[in-house]
């Protein structure tokens, strides 16, 4: 055999390994490992991240940290980097939530709007609204409202512009150009908000009955008074308001199904009480609901009609969360004793399916994929990925080796789910040497999760500086480089034509599913060619610099 020959036979497998290798490297490591962006507090005190959100730029959070004695606010953004980590000197938000909702914190139009609470005497309370971009400078008081209460109004945007409604109650718009609020409507005295939702160019909220005057309403608005008006009223508020396309359905005072355009009220299309919100996935046509049943809970599809309304599968209990692709999922507990898990339903029998162990309650969307946390025993609560499809659901990032539990706060607030900000997602995790933390993961493409050959990624090495001031430790840390296996120019034998001819055939049989007996082929003839040569071969195959670990770690394997 001549050498020219031996050397194109090896130039074809050092191509065909490393394209091999590529293909491999991409579906196990998308993304980079997570990166420690700045810690809240020590390792010795606890935590509690109220308010985490986006402004166009900068994470805004808010937490309350404390040992066993003391305790501080923390209200601080960051840009993601070591010297981006700034503290909030302006007025800190201390009041979240309506009752029944969750828009007492809004991120809108590259901004955070946030409410703050102030006792009066009295009994009342001052309720301020602010918006910041995450510095100082950018953070302004809109205006002020007094309520009999402290709850947070809710927020919620149609098209631009932003409305609030405090307990009161009473109607708002947000004036963003003169810095204001202004009244829009009077709602009927002394009604409460349960939720408010913004569908097909109106503003929907439901309303509390309001004693002796009234029972329970449901408004719709186009933003102005003339276009405010109730348009349902019940001895008890309208529930689970969700908005599917063009329509608004909701739960009625007696629980059964109902849709509005805005304008009519459908006629209930199931006789079933509603338990959840109605979903329906991105690419999917139909709209999924869970109704009550002796044996749990049914859930259900529907078009709006009785006739186009049908059981798809009955669970022991679930809670739908969040919908990606054709899928809408749910976390289900299928027994009294069995662990909870993560499905997905297209609305079909054959598409109802287990994905995943493990909980959860909110996902964020990014590209083609969704990232929620999930607890999952064994691996204790993480971040994790999913497509919709069982082969694309996987852990995304990993920090903690230990067995059950503490890795991610089991928040009650804003950070019970990540955020998806220039390409990255941002969460709030734990670790066990560096305390509580804000961490990214670097998203390499859009349309595919990471992680998806299922293994965990590892943390990296122990971070640098760049927290803001109050905080212990923390910072920005470097980023694994990008290895690619390139053919290189043509050597003395003249090789390029062959290992160009190598690269088709390698790319044909890489399309034809071949991958892992052809990696083992020419791994192995090249391996053993090399050794019969006595020289070293050296692939670069995976090359990646290996994450440093905690003191005190073991490598999972």
């Amino acid at each position: 055999m001549s050498s020219s020959s031996s050397a194109r036979r090896c130039r074809c497998a050092l191509i065909a390994a490393c394209a091999i290798s590529s293909v491999l490297a991409f579906a196990s490591e998308a993304t980079a490992a997570p990166t420690l962006v700045t810690t809240i507090g020590s390792a010795t005190e606890t935590a509690e991240v109220d308010v985490f959100a986006a402004t166009s730029a900068r994470v805004v959070y808010f937490a309350y940290v404390h040992d066993t004695k003391n305790g501080r606010g923390v209200f601080a953004s960051t840009d993601g980097t070591a010297a981006g980590a700034a503290n909030l000197t302006s007025p800190a938000p201390n009041i979240r939530n309506c009752l029944g909702c969750d828009t007492g914190v809004v991120s809108h139009a590259g901004w955070v709007y946030y409410f703050r609470r102030t006792y009066l005497p009295g009994g009342d309370y001052a309720v301020a609204l602010r918006r910041t971009n995450g510095t100082d400078p950018g953070t302004t008081l809109l205006g002020s409202v007094t309520q009999p209460n402290d709850e947070a109004p809710g927020l919620v945007a149609l098209g631009p512009t932003l409305y609030f409604v405090p307990s009161g109650p009473a109607f708002y718009q947000v004036d963003d150009v003169a810095n204001a609020i202004k009244l829009v409507h009077d709602l009927e005295d002394p009604a409460m908000l349960r939720d408010a939702v913004s569908c097909n160019g109106k503003i929907f909220l439901a309303m509390s009955g309001g004693g002796a005057l009234s029972g329970a309403k449901l408004w719709v608005s186009d933003g102005t008074t003339a276009g405010t008006k109730s348009i349902y009223e019940n001895a008890s508020d309208a529930k689970f308001l969700s908005c599917v396309g063009s329509r608004l359905y909701f739960a009625g005072g007696d629980y059964k199904p109902r849709w509005t355009d805005g304008v009519t009220i459908s006629a209930p299309f199931d006789d079933a009480l509603v338990d959840s919100k109605f979903w329906k996935a991105p690419s999917g046509n139909t709209v999924l609901f869970l109704t009550r049943a002796a044996s749990g809970d049914d859930l259900k599809k529907t078009d709006g009609t009785t006739q186009g309304t049908g059981l798809v599968r009955n669970f022991y209990l679930a809670y739908p969360f969040g919908a990606v692709g054709d899928s809408v999922l749910l976390t289900v507990n299928d027994g009294a004793t069995a662990p909870q898990t993560i499905w997905r339903s297209d609305g079909t029998v054959s598409g109802t399916e287990m994905l995943a162990d493990g909980s959860s309650m909110k996902l964020v969307a990014h590209g083609n994929a969704a990232y929620f946390y999930t607890d999952v025993y064994a691996r204790g609560r993480e971040l994790w990925s999913t497509d919709g499809t069982k082969a694309g659901t996987k852990m995304a990032a990993e920090l903690h080796y230990a067995t059950k539990g503490g890795d991610l706060p089991l928040a009650t607030a804003d950070a019970d789910h990540p955020i998806s900000l220039g390409g990255e997602i941002y969460y709030v995790a734990k670790d066990a040497a560096l305390g509580t933390g804000i961490w990214k993961l670097g998203l390499a493409s859009s349309s595919s999760p990471p992680g998806s050959d299922g293994g965990p990624s590892s943390p990296k090495g122990s971070p640098g500086p760049g927290s803001p001031s109050v905080h212990d430790g923390g910072g920005d840390e470097g980023s694994d480089g990008d290895p690619s296996g390139a053919a290189g120019a043509p050597d003395e034998n003249g090789t390029s034509a062959a290992a160009e001819g190598c690269s088709v055939r390698a790319s044909a049989s890489l399309a034809s599913g071949e991958t892992s007996a052809l990696f083992v082929a020419v791994l192995a003839g090249a391996l053993r060619r090399r050794r019969r040569s006595g020289s070293t071969l050296a692939l670069g195959i995976g090359t990646r610099r290996a994450p440093a670990l905690s003191a005190g770690r073991t490598r999972r394997r």
